[in-house]
């Protein structure tokens, strides 16, 4: 009786033994995973340390960006107007408006194209 209780024991005492080793590794594990996730944090924070500036000038820049924008738009407006002037001068000088061009058979510079061929040959 006295053997069976020994190796009973002995049995428990492994399997308890098992159990603690088991747990220690699993503390290794989560230690080094703990440090893997401070290290991940600490270069994150290197990283972004300066973004809320970042951002802030950017959204700065932005902003004047946008206001330049606007005050481009009226000489933008008035470039246009400038060449379609120009546009209509040199519709003008080519041979009048399009209204005003013949209307039967060939138009003006298919013409002109026929004039400069008609004299190479």
């Amino acid at each position: 009786m006295l053997t069976i209780v020994v190796l009973a024991n002995i049995v428990l005492s492994l399997l308890c033994l098992y159990a603690a080793w088991r747990i220690w590794r699993f503390s290794q594990v989560l230690s080094h995973a703990a440090n893997v996730l401070s290290n991940a944090e600490q270069n994150t924070h290197q990283v972004l340390y300066g973004a809320p500036e970042a951002i802030f000038q950017g959204q700065l820049g932005v902003a004047q960006l946008r206001q330049r924008y606007q005050q481009l738009i009226p000489q933008l407006q008035q470039v246009r107007q400038a060449l379609t002037v120009v546009n209509l001068g040199l519709t003008l000088w080519r041979g009048g408006l399009p209204w005003q061009r013949e209307t039967g058979g060939k138009g003006v510079r298919q013409k002109r194209r026929d004039r400069r061929f008609s004299k190479r040959s």
